[in-house]
């Protein structure tokens, strides 16, 4: 992150901003079929929905955005500039590895680039509802509740690892598919790696049917190299 040498008036006006600026809905639905054949679909906010949200608050005082792609060697990146009328800036930078250099898979990650960029630097969360919450919470406490006073057996070993979280799952499967893409092989649904930690609707169980599918396909890989 990078900045103009004072940020005193736009510190001051993106908090008058952020105290006004809603969360944004989750308006639109992508459905993902996999090489199983199995589907599943999630909700997303889309760069048009943030943008109908920011763009009045920031107007009001005195705040504009500028968002341009570049490439590095690492990836595309989109780097997001938040400016203020009195001339002093903040800039970020995200990048992800891309694939494909297509026009159309640059446009789709230029996209997500920019959403996730915007929300970052104004601090912009989805406002959806929390089944999915509710639904995660309940399957670790299926996976973990003992009874209370169920004796242990002398056989038994207590230091068992405790099940991975969503967060390890996703963060496993994040390190597959970039293993994939270094090998040179296109990932099935690669973009969706961007969306797993902020889509509830996305299941424990279905991250770890992705995450077996991915395993198996890096380890044909890694026997075919010969590593």
């Amino acid at each position: 992150m990078d900045q103009s040498p004072s940020i005193g008036a736009l510190a001051g006006a993106l908090a008058k901003a952020q105290g006004v600026l809603p969360n944004v809905r989750k308006t639109k639905t992508a459905k993902i079929r996999m090489k199983s054949g199995d589907s599943y679909s999630y909700k997303y906010a889309d760069l048009a929905d943030v943008w109908d949200a920011i763009r009045i608050p920031l107007a009001n005082n005195g705040l504009s955005v500028v968002q341009s792609p570049e490439m590095f060697e690492s990836g595309l990146g989109i780097v997001t500039t938040i400016a203020h009328e009195s001339g002093e800036w903040l800039t970020g930078i995200i990048i992800m590895p891309v694939a494909e250099r297509t026009p159309q898979a640059l446009g789709s990650a230029i996209t997500y680039l920019r959403r996730y960029g915007l929300c970052a630097m104004l601090g912009i969360v989805s406002d959806d509802d929390n089944d999915g919450d509710v639904q995660e919470r309940d399957d670790r406490s299926a996976q973990t509740q003992q009874p209370r006073n169920a004796p242990v057996k002398a056989t038994e070993k207590v230091t068992a690892k405790p099940p991975m979280t969503r967060a390890d799952l996703i963060s496993a499967l994040r390190a597959l598919w970039f293993e994939e893409k270094e090998r040179g092989t296109d990932t099935p649904a690669l973009d969706l790696a961007w969306d797993l930690d902020n889509e509830k609707e996305t299941s424990i169980d279905q991250i770890r049917r992705l995450g077996k599918s991915a395993q198996e396909r890096v380890l044909k890989l890694r026997a075919a190299e010969g590593g």
